[in-house]
């Protein structure tokens, strides 16, 4: 099997593999902080100490996670691309050594989904943080749409990986319906969540799109030599 040498920055790569630890593992400790706060009606000092931790923590390695991803996406720092339109066609477009269509396409693209999504959910934890250090509970929307987006995502690539492993050419039609028939429950479900559990919801999310895009990264290296 043809497997892919490293195509990024050394440095750069390690800044965003360290920085994306420091985010999500700072998200799903505040995610579960604030459930506990929000169960025990915690004094205003244990919201003030969320909210101090994610601008002190997240919002830093969230910024320095998605900035590094961007710089490598363009191929800055690296000798392997003459130019950032070959870095970015690489990434978005790549080919097998015979020059066919790659998984790896489909699994990069899903995974910027996948980071966008985090990113979202982030944002609401930052809100939801700052309401409830001000007395007020933290807001339903965009939860619903955000675990709604999760589940079409983690259903869909894991069937489909699944599936296409086992030499299964539906997989990806198997994964599109099975996310999809999971989208309406978790859109009602996220939307019907009161405060505390909303936070155990975000951590769950948090953990899922981590889990998501640690695999799609394992995947890229396994999806060359597997053409479309």
């Amino acid at each position: 099997m043809y497997l892919v040498g490293m195509t990024a920055n050394p440095w750069l790569l390690s800044i965003h593999v360290i920085s994306l630890i420091v985010w999500i593992g700072n998200l799903l400790a505040l995610s579960g902080l604030m459930a506990f706060a929000a169960r025990q009606e915690a004094p205003h000092t244990l919201f003030a100490f969320a909210s101090r931790g994610y601008r002190t923590a997240v919002m830093p390695a969230g910024a320095l996670a998605i900035l590094t991803g961007l710089l490598m996406l363009h191929g800055v720092g690296s000798t392997n691309f003459a130019s950032v339109g070959e870095a970015i066609r690489h990434h978005l477009f790549p080919r097998t050594p015979q020059a066919e269509p790659s998984f790896w396409y489909v699994t990069f693209h899903v995974k910027l989904v996948a980071v966008t999504v985090l990113f979202l959910a982030d944002l609401w934890l930052g809100i939801s943080i700052g309401r409830m250090a001000r007395g007020r509970n933290a807001p339903a929307w965009p939860l619903g749409p955000l675990l709604a987006l999760t589940c079409v995502l983690v259903a869909m690539t894991t069937t489909w990986l699944l599936l296409s492993s086992l030499g299964m050419p539906q997989g990806r039609q198997v994964g599109f319906a099975l996310g999809f028939a999971l989208a309406v429950p978790a859109f009602w479900y996220g939307r019907r969540m009161h405060s505390p559990a909303r936070f155990d919801l975000a951590g769950v999310l948090i953990g899922a799109l981590a889990l998501l895009i640690v695999v799609l990264v394992v995947a890229k290296p396994l999806a060359y030599g597997a053409p479309l």
